[in-house]
């Protein structure tokens, strides 16, 4: 392949990696490398944009990263939306060493016999008032309704205890249940020396549905991995390996998509998911209560106005109403104690179909973390502090899936030769050796609790419990350590990669390594490839069908390097490719990880010292387990974030927010007995602009909302006097202002907010904007927003980005300085304005002027205008054409293309007096060409442009509906260029290197 012919189908335009604020970057590296993210420099507190289409901001108190910095790093820190919807990831790196202490509390001494400011808290915190009474509310265990078959789920036969199958929806036979069900059963997250080795009971012939792929799946073709993972003795089979070599697991070669490399929306596109397990109409919710869709009432939009909260008697609920319909497995629950004098204590959570949980009250306040099935979750809180009599309250809860949305798919990443084994340290081995299974547990309830939080942010900006979904499957629930019911929980895929463990953690394929000057690296490709390549040969649910498939994929062989001091085989990194929609993180912090609920709040307590030697402190200055819960809980969502259309914010977890991940779910944290409230959580939020943009996401869209996943809108705008008008078919919601590369306002059109803007308490700059949910056009007045940003540096230029509820961006770089080069005055005196570029500005723009169909439109023949400027003066009516009165009318435009590729390289311009013009490079244009004529006293009405490093292709429709069909390619996104009102094309602009890059229309008024 020649080198323009490399240039042109790259497909991975990366960047330089890796990097805190303060570090030094290799600028010879540009662009070979994804970028990355990194830790936090005081001074800075704001995001970074790297140069090119990907960026990550720096964050993190104090640690310098080991990686090069991009030139002109703390220059342009704005996002560059663009890349969300490119064939390439934003790349983030978390690797860092620390360089000095952050406060008193947590010195950076590394010794493991510094003395531990806080102790190990103990794994299993249950009340004792509860220890024999795992389910306190009835004699037997219930049966736990939340299943795929119309009958109550049952427990799964246990090796030592054995429940007839004859009757499984009516019968338990008389046992202990002191014994059949013990309270809280000590984690397999790890085991002090001093506790014994305790293992659940569990049906050693029934393996967890953890496999790749059924042993008789079709749809899963690609993949040849069976898994039989079983408790204790963890196993992988691998069918091929009984082949010869050459026909040992065949993986297709990953190969980037069709079209534009550079496109903002995948050359495929299409309706419909991948087929997702449903819940079956009147299913029995254990109280004779259907779960059919008919049984929840239409959900009506949340209004700003909505207050959140109950009037218990003794407990108020601070965040949910009473009846409250939810649509995630786990929910945070705000909760104050009413009536008390001692307001410290413990409040239980009594659940009829789950194990009680307990959690801190502080100062009268506390969060619970509750399990909720679908349906009615009729739940007691119960207060008690040992000093006055228990206090409690009843809130019911109802929970229904949003099934019409698409899932994020879970996935684990592995060689082909793994055997699932994440890092721990020696000292705290997990108490199962079946480290796979350990780890799909570890990432389920990880995804539980992302499910939360995102929920609990939508509902604090006004939108109503929003949140993602996932896959689920019917089999034994890991979320509690309590019981071995089968119930819904989250799919993990585990997919084999076609490389072996040693090949992917390869340091070259490290994010975290710093690659000296003088050497050559010897790979280029990322684990986001890796990631990428074997979804691809995985098939199923992610084979290309034209449709977008959202997906979070844990590398599960990344490990600790303690003598290069890097995580192998990791990479923060999220972005898409084709059909992807793709979050990547390494294993190597999953050591401090809950795998159910019982462990979520003793893991974020937990103070044991990070042991170097054996485990990654990454990014973790107080090198204990709850940072690093923290961090890669919170780096790994920050990387879902991204692939759910969010930049980089100047705060939150798009910045560097997740180090204070835990304080969403706890009252208090080492070091802080709290109470933590929300004002105390700090970096654990979203930034608003973020929740705009999951407002109309469509992961979080509500059961029978639009979906605008899969339509291709595109964005346009058109300059005005003072501003910019921009629309979209599927309508503008979100508009981001930027001063100096900060935030500094935005607009977000929505149904929860249309009441504000109707009675104009928020600014709005049209009557559309005022009427309707989400305006299609949006006018901006700069003389306006300059306001709004307080923007009083005058030498500063105002940066806008754009976003439509189809997901399409635009951005507008230096607003005031477009609006002024957008207006041209032509040498016969008319005023002529611009549309935004389309593509991309490489050199100076060539122009072709039709002014004529102005005039054309202004003195039609036979019209009074028309007779009046063509009278003499003895009256006397010239017969003369109009094209004799006026300038030139467009007469036709012939799309010439590359003499090696399908792409164009130039259009050809004719007016109707014969004058041609060339706008675009011919020097490498071949013989193919594609003409487009123009019937007379007729002109352009539209211009459908296709779009997005360069110009992919174009489609011309006339003012009498005469079209051209699309000439060119279908890669990039598309955007449907029309004159604003009572304006009229006049002209068109074009820049070209090799082939055309931007694109430009010009109008002026009729």
């Amino acid at each position: 392949m020649s080198e323009e012919e490399k240039t042109k189908h790259s497909t991975s335009p990366y960047f330089d990696s890796q990097g805190y604020p303060g570090s030094k970057h290799n600028n010879a590296n540009i662009n070979n490398q994804p970028q990355e993210y990194g830790g936090f420099n005081s001074n800075r507190p704001y995001p970074n944009q790297f140069q090119g289409h990907f960026y990550e901001q720096q964050a993190s108190g104090g640690y310098y990263s080991q990686n090069l910095q991009i030139n002109n790093f703390f220059g342009q820190q704005r996002p560059s939306y663009a890349n969300y919807q490119h064939d390439y990831p934003v790349n983030d790196g978390y690797n860092s060493r620390p360089v000095g202490p952050q406060n008193n509390l947590y010195p950076v001494n590394n010794n493991q016999n510094f003395p531990q400011a806080f102790p190990r808290p103990p794994i299993d915190r249950v009340d004792s008032f509860f220890e024999s009474k795992p389910y306190p509310t009835q004699q037997n265990p219930p049966y736990p309704p939340r299943s795929s078959l119309n009958q109550p789920s049952f427990a799964i036969q246990s090796q030592n205890n054995f429940y007839p199958t004859q009757a499984q929806n009516s019968f338990y036979p008389n046992q202990n249940q002191n014994n059949l069900y013990p309270p809280q059963i000590q984690s397999s997250f790890y085991s002090q020396s001093n506790q014994s080795n305790f293992y659940p009971p569990q049906n050693q012939n029934i393996p967890p549905s953890i496999t790749a792929q059924g042993s008789g799946d079709s749809s899963y073709q690609n993949q040849m991995l069976d898994i039989n993972s079983r408790f204790n003795n963890f196993n992988i089979q691998d069918p091929m390996l009984a082949q010869a070599p050459s026909q040992q697991n065949q993986f297709n070669n990953y190969k980037p998509v069709d079209g534009n490399s550079h496109s903002s929306v995948p050359k495929n596109s299409g309706a419909g998911y991948p087929s997702r397990l449903s819940y079956q109409s009147g299913m029995s919710n254990g109280r004779g209560a259907g779960l059919g869709s008919n049984n929840y009432p239409t959900v009506r939009p949340i209004s700003s106005k909505d207050q959140y909260g109950t009037n218990g008697n003794n407990i108020c609920f601070t965040n949910i109403n009473e009846n409250q319909l939810v649509h995630q497995r786990f929910i945070i629950i705000h909760g104050t104690i009413l009536n008390s004098p001692h307001k410290n204590g413990k409040v239980s959570v009594l659940h009829p179909y789950f194990p009680t949980m307990v959690y801190d009250v502080v100062e009268g306040f506390f969060k619970a973390i509750v399990e909720l099935e679908g349906g009615e979750n009729n739940i007691t809180f119960v207060f008690n502090n040992e000093k006055t009599p228990e206090i409690s309250e009843n809130l019911c809860i109802r929970m229904k899936p949003n099934l019409e949305s698409p899932p994020l798919n879970l996935v684990m990443v592995i060689g082909k030769d793994s055997i699932g084994k994440f890092d721990f340290d020696p000292s705290y081995p997990p108490k199962s050796d079946d480290y796979l299974d350990l780890a799909r547990r570890k990432l389920i309830c990880t995804a539980y609790l992302w499910q939360a939080f995102i929920a609990e942010q939508m509902r604090r900006a006004g939108y109503g419990f929003r949140t993602i979904r996932f896959e689920e499957e019917y089999i034994e629930d890991t979320m509690t350590n309590r019981d071995n019911y089968k119930r819904m929980n989250a799919k993990v895929h585990i997919i084999k990669s076609e490389l072996t463990v040693e090949e992917i953690r390869h340091k070259d394929r490290s994010q975290q390594y710093n690659n000296p000057s003088d050497r050559e690296p010897e790979l280029e490709d990322s684990q986001f490839d890796i990631a990428a390549r074997a979804l691809k040969s995985y098939g199923g649910p992610f084979a290309d069908n034209g449709t977008k498939k959202y997906i979070a994929a844990l590398s599960l062989d990344s490990t600790w390097d303690p003598e290069l001091r890097i995580a192998l085989g990791h990479a923060a990194l999220g972005g898409s490719t084709g059909e992807y929609r793709l979050g990547v993180f390494g294993s190597h912090l999953t050591f401090s990880w809950p795998s159910c609920l019982e462990e979520v709040i003793p893991c974020l307590n937990d103070t044991t010292k990070v042991n170097t030697s054996f485990l990654s402190d990454d990014g973790n200055w107080t090198h204990e387990y709850w940072r690093s819960a923290n961090v890669g809980m919170g780096a790994f969502l920050h990387e879902v974030g991204h692939l759910m259309t969010m930049p980089h914010t100047p705060t939150g977890i798009m910045y560097r927010g997740f180090d204070n991940l835990n304080r969403t779910f706890n009252v208090s944290e080492p070091g802080n007995e709290g109470p933590i409230l929300i004002s105390d959580e700090d970096g654990a939020h979203f930034h608003m602009t973020d929740l705009a943009r999951l407002r109309y996401h469509p992961l979080t869209k509500f059961d029978g909302e639009e979906s605008f996943d899969n339509l291709e809108s595109g964005i346009e705008a058109y300059y005005t006097d003072n501003g910019i008008i921009v629309s979209s078919s599927s309508g503008v919601h979100l508009v981001e202002a930027w001063v100096r590369d900060n935030y500094r306002y935005h607009y977000d059109y929505c149904s929860e907010n249309l009441a504000r803007r109707a009675n104009r308490s928020i600014i709005t700059g049209s009557e559309e904007e005022r009427a309707v949910d989400v305006p299609r056009s949006v006018t901006i007045n700069y003389s306006v927003i300059e306001q709004l940003c307080c923007h009083t540096d005058k030498e500063s230029p105002i940066y806008i980005k754009v976003t439509s509820r189809s997901k399409d961006d635009l951005e507008v770089h230096d607003l005031k300085k477009q609006i002024l080069e957008s207006k041209i005055v032509c040498p016969n005196g008319l005023l002529q304005y611009s549309t935004v570029v389309y593509g991309s500005t490489t050199k100076e723009f060539d122009s072709a002027l039709f002014l004529g169909d102005s005039y054309a439109l202004q003195y039609p023949p036979n019209s009074h205008k028309f007779h009046s400027q063509n009278s003499s003066e003895n009256n006397e009516i010239h017969r003369a054409s109009q094209i004799d009165l006026f300038p030139p009318q467009l007469k036709s435009i012939r799309v010439i293309f590359h003499k090696s590729y399908s792409t164009i390289c130039a259009l050809q311009v004719e007016l109707s007096n014969g004058e041609t013009s060339i706008l675009g490079n011919i020097s490498n244009a071949g013989t193919k060409s594609q003409l487009f004529e123009i019937p007379a006293n007729d002109g352009l009405a539209s211009i459908f442009v296709r779009s997005g490093q360069w110009i992919d292709g174009f489609e011309f429709t006339t003012r009498l509906g005469v079209r051209s069909g699309l000439i060119g390619g279908a890669g990039g996104s598309g955007h449907l260029i029309t004159a604003p009102e009572h304006h009229v094309f006049t002209g068109i602009k074009a820049c070209a290197d090799r082939w055309l890059d931007g694109f430009s229309a010009q109008y002026s008024l009729i």
